[in-house]
């Protein structure tokens, strides 16, 4: 992956995880949050490295492609209603059916992600506020790829 990122073979590179318990380590790995981010802070020569972080888990990325969820900082309320919903099953309960990710409730998600994202920003006392994923950015990202293709 180096490699590619100093010859520019790549693009991009995105970092995807979770806060759960390593929020200083994510503050000061990340010190512009992706959504905060302009084109002042882009290097054209050097590939641009994003963050895609769910806070506290990404299981709320996944809960909000089928319902509302505002429960701030508590990943096990999280995992459990993945659990409950079938939305994750298997013994450590991390095994997802992609099947029920559809086009119509990813974008109710990418919707519901811009909505906690905006109460974020004016609450503002990461991680212990309301829970916040730039899984939608990362999304984004790739159907604008995808575009491209066609």
């Amino acid at each position: 992956l180096s490699q590619a990122l100093l010859s520019n073979e790549v693009g991009e590179v995105w970092i995807v995880c979770d806060v759960d318990d390593e929020a200083e380590s994510i503050k000061q790995l990340r010190p512009v949050p992706e959504h905060q981010r302009t084109h002042d802070d882009l290097d054209e020569a050097v590939p641009y490295v994003r963050w895609a972080v769910s806070n506290p888990c990404f299981e709320v990325w996944l809960i909000w492609h089928f319902e509302d969820y505002s429960n701030p900082g508590v990943r096990s309320i999280a995992q459990k209603i993945c659990k409950d919903r079938r939305i994750l099953s298997g013994a450590n309960g991390k095994v997802l059916d992609r099947s029920r990710l559809t086009p119509e409730n990813t974008e109710l998600a990418i919707s519901r992600a811009k909505h906690m994202r905006k109460r974020h920003s004016e609450i503002s006392t990461f991680p212990n506020d309301v829970p916040s994923s730039d899984m939608d950015l990362l999304v984004e990202a790739l159907q604008r790829l995808e575009s491209l293709k066609k």
